[in-house]
C-alpha cells in the first residue's frame, strides 16, 4: 500500500521540525549550579547616611506603558518632600525602564 503524498509531506514537515526543535536547544536545556558564596559580595557597599539613593522601575506595555509612565512622573513631580521642600522627582538618581515606559 503505497502512502499518499499529502502524507508524506506532513510526515516529511514534522520529522525537519523535530529535527529543527532538536538542534535548536529547545528540547533540553543545560542545568546551572551556583556555588553559594560565604560573605556578601564585594561589590555590595554601603552609601553614605548623607546621601540618598533613590529609584524608579518602570515596565514595559506600549503605549498604555507610555501614559502611566508620563502620568507617575507628573504625580512624583508635584509630591514635595525634605527641608528643601523638592520635588520627588528631582531626587531620583537612577530609572530602569523598558518600552512603552521608556
Amino acid at each position: 500500500m503505497r502512502v499518499p503524498l499529502y502524507n508524506r509531506i506532513r510526515m516529511s514537515v514534522a520529522l525537519c521540525f523535530a529535527i529543527g526543535l532538536a538542534s535548536s536547544g529547545c528540547v533540553t536545556s543545560p542545568v546551572y549550579t551556583i556555588k553559594p558564596v560565604a560573605g556578601p559580595p564585594t561589590c555590595a557597599q554601603q552609601s553614605p547616611d548623607r546621601e540618598m539613593l533613590l529609584g524608579l522601575a518602570v515596565s514595559g506595555g506600549g503605549s498604555r506603558a507610555a501614559l502611566f509612565a508620563a502620568s507617575a512622573y507628573e504625580a512624583l513631580g508635584h509630591m514635595r518632600i525634605g527641608p528643601e521642600n523638592r520635588s520627588l522627582l528631582e531626587q531620583v538618581s537612577h530609572i530602569s525602564s523598558v518600552s512603552g515606559g521608556s
